[in-house]
């Protein structure tokens, strides 16, 4: 059978849904594609008319809208996680890339143990404290608390060094 399909938009510009056919003989499919391109939101409606050569129910036609809404951004807030003693991963919050990060251990009395300025070159920063402080000494084995600042927004986790 010899089908053939046509796509009327009633003025809509530009075209949004492809039909494309597969099988053969009486078995065949037609599978409906959208393209977004540059649609914004709102209802966008097309009529597809189905032909079948010498078929006497021939021409059929069906009505496909579209609804195209806002779109709801997926937010991922920042975090910071320990990975393995000493390692701890940090997603950095929006707008901070290209910036610097202000990394503060402190000791479970509040001591400032370390401090280290590291630049933010992507979406996450990765914190390799080798259990050093500032005076260069090796830290006691313990639970410690990390921050990490990015100016107006801080992070803080508590972290344990073997």
């Amino acid at each position: 059978i010899n089908v053939t399909t046509d796509v009327s938009y009633a003025g809509q510009i530009p075209p949004w849904l492809t039909v494309t056919q597969s099988g053969s003989g009486n078995s065949q499919t037609l599978t409906n594609s959208v393209t977004l391109g540059s649609l914004t939101q709102g209802t966008y409606t097309c009529t597809v008319s189905v032909a079948a050569v010498g078929a006497s129910n021939s021409p059929k036609s069906y009505i496909v809208t579209l609804v195209v809404e806002p779109s709801v951004g997926i937010s991922i807030e920042p975090d910071i996680v320990q990975t393995q003693p000493g390692l701890y991963r940090v997603l950095v919050p929006a707008g901070f890339r290209g910036k610097w990060a202000t990394v503060s251990i402190f000791s479970v009395h509040g001591k400032i143990i370390r401090r280290m300025n590291l630049p933010v070159s992507g979406s996450t920063l990765n914190i390799n404290w080798n259990g050093t402080t500032d005076n260069r000494r090796q830290a006691s084995s313990g639970i410690y608390y990390v921050t990490v600042n990015f100016g107006s927004k801080t992070l803080s986790t508590r972290g344990i060094l073997f």
